[in-house]
């Protein structure tokens, strides 16, 4: 296993620590807004893979020494307006809402694990990504369903 890592890596991790972190903020909200056990169920699920993936690119950053990432602002990464908007809607209004941020994060975790592939340096972190890119194109082709 490689213990080495190149600029990509960091940024990688930097970006996978970023949309996750998020990911916990959103489920977070949306948990406030419901009472069904499903659905509380499927994000607490959510939160908790996230949360590992956070424990896990901080650990490869840890690991290879680089804590302190230069890197852009994830792809997909949501803006104040956008999490105002899931607080603020109910209804058919959170409804689009949650599907846009959906949308974002999925194409955001496709984009930085895209680039992670082919450029990245590191096997785990390589492997991980293709495993986001794997579930993401899915998770995407099930939302473009329901959407369409």
């Amino acid at each position: 296993v490689s213990v080495s890592a190149n600029q990509q890596d960091a940024v990688f991790a930097k970006q996978l620590i970023e949309l996750n972190e998020q990911l916990v903020s959103i489920t977070d909200i949306l948990s406030a807004k419901t009472d069904d056990p499903t659905a509380l169920a499927n994000l607490s699920e959510l939160e908790r893979i996230a949360n590992e993936r956070v424990i896990l690119a901080k650990g490869w950053l840890q690991r290879w020494g680089r804590t302190a990432v230069e890197a852009p602002a994830a792809p997909g990464i949501l803006t104040e307006q956008q999490l105002d908007l899931l607080i603020e809607s109910n209804g058919k209004k959170l409804a689009a809402a949650v599907e846009s941020v959906t949308q974002s994060q999925l194409e955001g975790t496709l984009e930085i694990s895209e680039a992670e592939v082919s450029r990245g340096e590191n096997t785990a972190a390589k492997q991980v990504a293709q495993q986001l890119i794997d579930q993401s194109r899915l998770e995407l082709a099930v939302l473009n369903e329901v959407i369409t």
